[in-house]
């Protein structure tokens, strides 16, 4: 039985028209993403499938400009509506993170606020005539590093190769690619799994990181950004429980900063990311203000996606788990 999986990309705009859609790669799926209506408008001819996604689901994908991800597939042994009713839900969600993932990927590019909600999953035959309708909802949303939301993440070709050729190397994996039973954290199913924090499903410094990288983006207050921030760098460079503040500002700064001025600058800025960082998780107030927090916080993100990205080799050739 064929199936089509639909999610917007909200604020995500394509520097230029792709009516039929651009071909990615999401892992053994065969996916495009475009910002024409034309492949959601077949779905809605048939009055049922209208019907189940509803009018304000719907236009969000038939809205100017809006870019939106479908994938074509078919489900080996599923060959009635009654069996894929047993699956469908939790295939759903299993495609949904899988272009949840795709917009982590987006990050190591540039920073964004692109983010993901719904996703639709529609079972067919006879050419959409004769269908089954799922969907599946996340809640994360995105903001930018200095905390926008209301602003529009322009990609072009080349920086979506890139972000899909960098999603392709399955960086930020679980477990050893000789491991069959490999899972990927955010992926598997409706609920994320604690899975990224474990040694034996294998969890590893720079995965961690990631995690917590991620888990800033999606962060609606810049000081909660920046707890996570912070935790994404003790997980690259912590080795110890004294000095901790001293050792993960100063390993970061000699890894990614050549002159003895610019290890100094940065050095002082993640120390005070630190300090921001104490007051909150120690139920402290701040004597910050927003634009403070906002450089801070830009600072961060920018310094961590320097390391995992030029630094990948340093960290995945490190085997120590702890």
């Amino acid at each position: 039985m064929k199936f089509r999986f639909y999610a917007v990309l909200h604020n995500m705009k394509l520097d230029s028209t792709k009516t039929k859609g651009k071909r990615i790669n999401l892992d053994d799926y065969r996916a495009r993403i475009t910002n024409g209506s034309r492949e959601f408008e077949k779905i809605l001819q048939n009055p049922e499938t209208n019907e189940r996604i509803g009018f304000h689901s719907a236009n969000e994908f038939l809205a100017d400009n809006t870019t939106y991800v479908y994938i074509d597939g078919e489900l080996e042994n599923i060959i009635s509506f009654e069996e894929i009713d047993t699956i469908g839900l939790g295939f759903s969600f299993s495609l949904l993170r899988e272009i949840q993932y795709l917009t982590h990927y987006l990050w190591t590019v540039k920073d964004n606020n692109i983010y993901v909600r719904d996703g639709f999953l529609i079972v067919y035959e006879n050419n959409f005539r004769d269908v089954g309708t799922y969907k599946a909802s996340v809640s994360a949303i995105n903001s930018t590093a200095d905390n926008l939301r209301d602003v529009i993440s322009t990609f072009s070709d080349e920086e979506l190769d890139r972000a899909v050729s960098t999603m392709e190397e399955k960086l930020f994996d679980l477990g050893s690619e000789e491991n069959n039973n490999n899972k990927r954290e955010l992926i598997e199913s409706k609920y994320p799994t604690p899975e990224v924090f474990y040694e034996s499903e294998g969890s590893n410094r720079y995965i961690r990181a990631f995690f917590f990288t991620i888990a800033a983006r999606s962060q609606a207050i810049l000081s909660l950004k920046i707890v996570s921030y912070i935790n994404a760098l003790e997980c690259l460079f912590s080795t110890s429980r004294n000095k901790i503040t001293h050792n993960v500002a100063e390993r970061a700064a000699s890894l990614v900063k050549n002159t003895v001025i610019e290890r100094d600058e940065l050095y002082k800025k993640i120390k005070t990311a630190y300090n921001v960082r104490s007051r909150i998780v120690h139920g402290d107030p701040l004597n910050n203000n927003e634009d403070e927090l906002a450089e801070m916080s830009k600072v961060l993100d920018n310094l961590l996606r320097n390391i995992l990205l030029e630094h990948k080799n340093f960290f995945k050739e490190d085997t120590e788990k702890n």
